[in-house]
This record gives C-alpha cells, sequence and structure tokens, in this order.
C-alpha cells in the first residue's frame, strides 16, 4: 500500500531517511522502517549510515517500479 509513496519520496528527496520519510508523509514510523527493510529485502533500495541516520538510497531507476 505505501511502497509507491515511499518510493516515490525517496526518490525526490535528496537525503531521505525514516524518520523524514514518516514525518513528511504522515505515516507511523514503525510503518515506514518496516516498508523500508522489506524494500531492501528487495533489492529495490540501500541505506548508508550518514551522521547519525541511515540515508536511503534507490538502487535503480524509479521507473523501473513503478
Amino acid at each position: 500500500m505505501y511502497e509507491k509513496v515511499i518510493l516515490s519520496f525517496i526518490r525526490k528527496d535528496e537525503e531521505p531517511y525514516g524518520a523524514r520519510i514518516a514525518r513528511e508523509l504522515r505515516i507511523s514510523k514503525r510503518t515506514v522502517y518496516r516498508w523500508l527493510k522489506r524494500l531492501e529485502e528487495e533489492g529495490l533500495l540501500r541505506r548508508e549510515k550518514k551522521g547519525r541516520v541511515k540515508v536511503v538510497r534507490l538502487k535503480e531507476p524509479l521507473s523501473k517500479f513503478v
């Protein structure tokens, strides 16, 4: 349900991370982190540690998935 919304946000935001995604999309952090984990397991994105947060990056162009 949230997959396309989260992927679209990641594509548009310069430095997306879980808490920012949750705040901007008005989705609970728990839901966002669950989806991020699922999308990472599916190979659609990766999370990179940047300072104190893990920034989310797409592995492939989003048009391939949406």
